[in-house]
This record gives structure tokens, C-alpha cells and sequence, in this order.
């Protein structure tokens, strides 16, 4: 299927392709959350997706956001 680089080009085009209005971005969400527990990722879903990657015992966080 391509490297990882050509993989992600192509997620992007995809997920821009059929254009969704903000805060309503439901296929998108839905294609997140789908790669995100395909991973083994815990998927949080509310207005949002929220992937929760755990390591060890310490309890930090990184958020990362599209706007």
C-alpha cells in the first residue's frame, strides 16, 4: 500500500475530500475513531474523538487539535 508518508497523503485527501461544515464533521469522526481502535487505541467519542495512549504509571497528557 505505499510508505507510511503516501498512507497518510492519502487519509488526508480522503478526509478532505467530501467537505463537512464545522462542528458537524461526522464522517470524519467517524473514519478517526475507526483508525484510532484499529490501532488498539482507547477511543473516547463526544463533540469530538479523544485517543488515550497509556505508558507506564505517570499520569501526563498531550492534546493535539484541528483548530
Amino acid at each position: 500500500m505505499g510508505n507510511f508518508e503516501t498512507r497518510l497523503t492519502r487519509l488526508r485527501q480522503d478526509l478532505h475530500r467530501p467537505p463537512e461544515l464545522g462542528f458537524r464533521e461526522t464522517r470524519t469522526k467517524a473514519v478517526v475513531a475507526e483508525r484510532l481502535g484499529s490501532l488498539g487505541i482507547d477511543v473516547h467519542e463526544g463533540a469530538g474523538v479523544v485517543g488515550v495512549l497509556r505508558a507506564g504509571a505517570k499520569n501526563t497528557a498531550i492534546g493535539l487539535g484541528t483548530r
